[in-house]
C-alpha cells in the first residue's frame, strides 16, 4: 500500500512453523508482532487481529478454543487485515479457532476471498505451505524421527517399542479393512 511495508502478526510464532514464518517475513523486510500461547491464553475473539494487514495462523491445534476471529468479525468497514495465511489448515477440524472459511486453497489457485464483496478478505490456506521451507522442515523432522528408527536395531522393536507397535497394529487393522 503506497511503498510501505505491511504490518504483520503470526500467531504461534514460538512453534515450528511460527518460526519459520517469522524467518520469511523478516526475509521480506517485515517485522511481524509475534502471539503464541501467552497473548491467547485469555480465549478470543482478538480484535487486535483486524488491525494488522497480515496476519499468519501457525498454531498447533490440540483441544477446543474459543474462535480468535469470527465471520461477522470480518465484515464491518474499516477493518485493515486483508491477508489471512492460515498454514495450520484446520478448515475441516469442529475447533477451528478461524471459523471464517470453509476451504483449502493450492498452489495453482491459492487465494480464496471471503466476507464482505466490497472490502474481500484474502485467505491463503494451503495444507502444505509448511513444505515450501523445506531444508527446516527436513531437518527437524529427522531429529524428530531418527530415534524411532535407531530403535528398529531391536529385534523385537516391532512388539515392545511403543512407537513400532503402534504402528504394526494400524497396518494390521488397514489390512483387516481392505479385506488382506
Amino acid at each position: 500500500k503506497g511503498g510501505l511495508k505491511p504490518s504483520a502478526l503470526i500467531i504461534g510464532a514460538l512453534g515450528r512453523c511460527g518460526k519459520g514464518a517469522t524467518w520469511v517475513a523478516e526475509q521480506c523486510g517485515v517485522t511481524p508482532i509475534k502471539w503464541d500461547m501467552q497473548e491467547t491464553k485469555g480465549g478470543g475473539p482478538f480484535k487486535a487481529l483486524l488491525d494488522v494487514d497480515v496476519l499468519v495462523n501457525c498454531i498447533y491445534l490440540t483441544s477446543k478454543i474459543p474462535s480468535f476471529l469470527t465471520k461477522e468479525m470480518i465484515t464491518p468497514p474499516g477493518r485493515k487485515l486483508s491477508v489471512f495465511v492460515d498454514v495450520s489448515c484446520d478448515t475441516s477440524n469442529p475447533n477451528n479457532p478461524f471459523p471464517i472459511y470453509n476451504q483449502g486453497t493450492t498452489l495453482t489457485a491459492p487465494i480464496l476471498s471471503v466476507g464482505d464483496e466490497k472490502a474481500p478478505l484474502d485467505v491463503v490456506a494451503i495444507d502444505h505451505l509448511p513444505s515450501l521451507i523445506p531444508l527446516e522442515s527436513s531437518i527437524n523432522y529427522s531429529k524428530d524421527l531418527i530415534p524411532y528408527i535407531k530403535e528398529l536395531i531391536e529385534k523385537d522393536a516391532f512388539f515392545t517399542k511403543p512407537v513400532w507397535k503402534d504402528a504394526g497394529d494400524l497396518y494390521l487393522s488397514k489390512l483387516k479393512e481392505a479385506g488382506l
